[in-house]
């Protein structure tokens, strides 16, 4: 049988799910979950994420008895891997940003009202939806786009999927330049700077310009 990362996938999900938060993992599951991820901890431990309070798979480890918070997930699959699908991803759910800059009257950054280079920021993060939805969800194959320009969802109900998960997440966006957006975790004045919206009808393939 060959071991696919689906099947890593799945096996951690299984082994996560029958263990209950708190509780410190037998040493049969130990071994098993080790042996899924490629890693060599000495314990794990289902934990509530303080972050995002949905995660039902929020796990540690435990190194010389010390537990810490690490990602599962990005152990089954090398960091490039997942990078390159993220790109995909983001590529993907562009118009949906794109529709909400469209929606802004006289658009100019929220910070420093700059309307240079401006961006759509997320909240929560990309990121976080992003693993969210990786976190419970098999990793989706990826495949050259048409016009051999960067790559695309080889199947596009698993893109749309995706998109839906994206649009249920999604709390808040924020018209912010690229340098505000960059620096918006070190000023409260910054991370206040959003506008509810809500995303509709998405149309995907279109040119989102400036937008991240």
């Amino acid at each position: 049988m060959r071991i696919t990362k689906k099947y890593r996938t799945d096996m951690a999900r299984a082994i996560i799910d029958r263990n209950v938060i708190g509780v410190p993992f037998n040493d049969y599951d130990t071994a098993q979950m080790n042996e899924v991820l490629g890693t060599t901890f000495d314990g794990f431990v289902r934990r509530r994420n303080p972050q995002y309070p949905s995660d039902p798979r929020h796990l540690h480890g435990s190194t010389f008895g010390e537990f810490a918070a690490f990602s599962w997930l990005k152990a089954i699959s090398p960091i490039d891997d997942i990078q390159n699908v993220k790109k995909v991803m983001r590529e993907s759910i562009a118009p949906c940003l794109a529709e909400f800059m469209d929606s802004v009257d006289e658009p100019a950054c929220e910070h420093c009202g700059t309307t240079e280079r401006l961006t759509c920021d997320h909240n929560p993060s990309f990121d976080s939806i992003a693993l969210a939805y990786l976190a419970d969800n098999a990793m989706p194959r990826i495949i050259d786009a048409p016009n051999g320009v960067g790559n695309v969802f080889e199947d596009i109900d698993v893109e749309g999927r995706w998109i839906g998960f994206h649009q249920s997440r999604i709390t808040r966006y924020a018209v912010l330049c690229r340098s505000c957006n960059a620096s918006k975790g070190k000023t409260d004045a910054v991370r206040k700077a959003v506008v509810a919206v809500e995303c509709v009808d998405l149309s995907v393939g279109a040119d989102a310009g400036e937008l991240v």
